[in-house]
């Protein structure tokens, strides 16, 4: 109150609106706050706050008097992102390196989550479990020469950019994911460490976007639609949106590039937008003056889609490769991680009664598949007597079975379809019935490998037709629609997207609901529906 009063005393005696008085006392306290604590001293963390704070306002072009009062100060902070960058190389430096170490923290973060979140199983830091799988070169048209088995870091020290295929389950996410989790806890390690400390320097700064984010924001400027892609996969694991502007990844950061991995360019669905997505990829891997190096992964690609990406590759220093299956010794330890991970020991090695139980149904070469792999240690471990599945389609049957029948007898689905009852009477509880779940989930699936539009528009267009006879919509209507993705055990909300937990359980469904509109089409020991 003190305060306030001699502000409105002030202002009448100058003549001056409060609200400019306001914004020009504030602006000075902070520019003296700002000017004494880069210099260091107890006033240090406030004044990084405040430059930092002050740095997003501006950013964000806010109105009326506080953004008047951000674009003051940001003018008289001279901060780099208005454009106006006298701040002291140094300077400009640290505030670089804050917003780097946000976008580092937030993709370690995000990149220990299991890419499949299989229902029902348990969930140890994907770090915990995984297998590192080799690379090997790949001779095609218009590539570089690769040479032999090597690891993904191995690669990238041969190749300035890489392009690496994978079969559908074959854990190409999954190196991604821990590819970059290596590669952003090196960057954070290394740039925290004092001047002259014993660790070398960070090599690469990663960033990951999927291929089907990328696809959505391909329309926009280059490092804008790399920026909302990125921001699109890691959510609410970013501390603040504003912590990341385009601006970013226009050089390399203290002389480090920056590695921009897109996984899963192949999940692209629409025609349209995938082949803009190949054309501008095309075109950045020809780049020689790129600032930052392009790591591409995909299922194998048609070959007039594959020869466009790789046109002109040995110019730009493309390298080729296929990520290679489980060995045997790959997969044993695979199992093994998984089922002694927070297991309770015994007197019988589980993984090793898994193995011989795979080996007598004849699902060796099934599982060289990671995915195939975790989805038979699903099933294993909540029947550790019963048999396995002898094929590939079978697998997948089995386990969709399992989840369905998981789905229903759980207390947030069954809370979830009553609400759902409630507004559309007798028909919402039809969704406690395993096989009207599964019709839903091959309407999404059907959407998903079809067309980029949000799984939830496809529910509440589903529920429209099959269960809801109001036409108003209620104001939980949203959060019915991703209660019932959110426990329907096969979809996941990667930072702002619904989607499936892999893209094969999606191909399989749709493949389902096709094969079941065509009488006497549908046979499980069809090879092209085991081979899905």
């Amino acid at each position: 109150p003190g305060v306030s009063g001699v502000v409105k005393s002030s202002s009448k005696a100058l003549e001056v609106p409060v609200t400019v008085l306001a914004e020009k006392l504030v602006s000075h306290m902070v520019q003296e706050i700002v000017a004494e604590g880069l210099r260091g001293g107890p006033l240090a963390p406030l004044a990084e706050q405040l430059n930092h704070d002050v740095t997003h306002l501006h950013l964000q072009q806010l109105e009326g008097a506080v953004g008047r009062l951000a674009a003051e100060l940001g003018a008289a902070l001279a901060l780099p992102e208005t454009g106006r960058a006298v701040l002291p190389l140094r300077e400009r430096d640290h505030w670089v390196h804050v917003d780097v170490a946000a976008v580092m923290r937030a993709q370690v973060r995000a990149a220990d989550e299991l890419p499949y979140r299989l229902f029902g199983v348990r969930r140890p830091p994907l770090s915990s479990v995984y297998v590192r799988q080799s690379l090997s070169g790949v001779a095609l048209q218009g590539s570089v020469p690769t040479g032999a088995r090597c690891s993904a870091e191995e690669a990238l020290a041969r190749h300035r950019h890489l392009i690496v295929i994978g079969d559908p389950g074959q854990g190409k996410s999954t190196m991604t994911l821990q590819l970059v989790r290596r590669l952003a806890r090196d960057w954070l390690v290394t740039s925290s460490s004092p001047v002259g400390g014993h660790r070398d320097p960070a090599e690469l700064v990663p960033l990951r976007v999927t291929g089907r984010g990328l696809a959505a924001t391909i329309g926009h400027p280059w490092l804008r639609a790399l920026r909302d892609a990125a921001g699109m996969e890691l959510g609410s694991h970013l501390d603040l949106e504003t912590d990341f502007a385009s601006d970013l990844l226009k050089r390399p950061v203290a002389g480090t590039p920056w590695l921009i991995v897109i996984d899963g360019i192949d999940e692209a669905v629409e025609p349209g937008r995938r082949d803009e997505l190949i054309t501008v990829l095309y075109a950045r891997l020809a780049d020689t003056g790129l600032p930052h190096r392009l790591l591409v992964t995909s299922r194998p690609l048609p070959p007039a889609e594959m020869a466009r990406l790789c046109r002109n590759a040995e110019v730009s220093d493309v390298g080729v490769y296929e990520l290679e299956a489980f060995t045997g010794a790959a997969l044993q330890d695979f199992v093994r991680r998984w089922l002694t991970a927070d297991a309770h020991p015994s007197e019988v090695d589980p993984a090793v009664r898994f193995l011989t139980e795979a080996r007598a149904a004849g699902l060796t070469a099934v599982l060289s598949t990671p995915l195939l792999a975790l989805m038979a240690i699903v099933l294993f471990e909540q029947d550790p007597q019963g048999a396995l599945p002898r094929f590939q389609y079978d697998l997948y049957e089995h386990y969709l079975d399992y989840v369905l029948a998981a789905t229903v007898r759980h207390p947030d689905w069954q809370a979830v379809t009553a609400q759902l009852a409630e507004l559309s009477g007798d028909s919402g509880r039809a969704l406690h019935d395993p096989a009207m779940v599964e019709a839903l989930l091959q309407h999404l699936a059907t959407a998903q490998i079809s067309s980029d539009k949000p799984l939830t528009a496809a529910t509440d267009e589903w529920l429209t037709g099959n269960t809801l006879q109001a036409r108003r919509r209620p104001l939980e209507w949203q959060a019915i629609i991703e209660g019932l993705l959110t426990r329907s055990g096969l979809i996941v909300v990667r930072g702002s997207r619904w989607e499936f937990i892999h893209h094969s359980f999606a191909e399989h469904l749709a493949a389902a609901a096709e094969a079941a509109k065509i009488p006497g089409s549908f046979d499980p020991s069809d090879q092209a529906l085991n081979d899905c």
